[in-house]
């Protein structure tokens, strides 16, 4: 199969507003352009995501991204600790 002189195909192009995409989405590979993209990152490395994960909050990275992850695990290590302290002073 031919394709008509021309012709590109629709994968290189943002699949959010059909503009000729820059680059993959960070966190879902998506073709995004840079008029839909938003640069998120630290201070080492910047990325660039889809506006549909930046608002989804998908887009984090560095140590806000494990910040996100293992908070909940410290304060519930944290309650386990001071549970067993207050049962051994009893």
């Amino acid at each position: 199969m031919t394709t008509p002189a021309g012709f590109e195909p629709d994968d290189i192009y943002c699949v959010l507003c059909h503009a000729p995409a820059a680059g993959p989405c960070a966190t879902c590979r998506a073709l995004i352009c840079a008029d839909c993209s938003v640069l998120t990152g630290g201070a080492v490395k910047t990325v660039a995501v889809c506006t549909r994960c930046h608002g989804q909050g998908r887009g984090v990275v560095g140590w806000r991204a494990w910040a996100q992850v293992s908070w909940p695990w410290l304060v519930g290590f944290g309650v386990l600790a001071l549970v067993a302290w207050w049962l051994a002073t009893r």
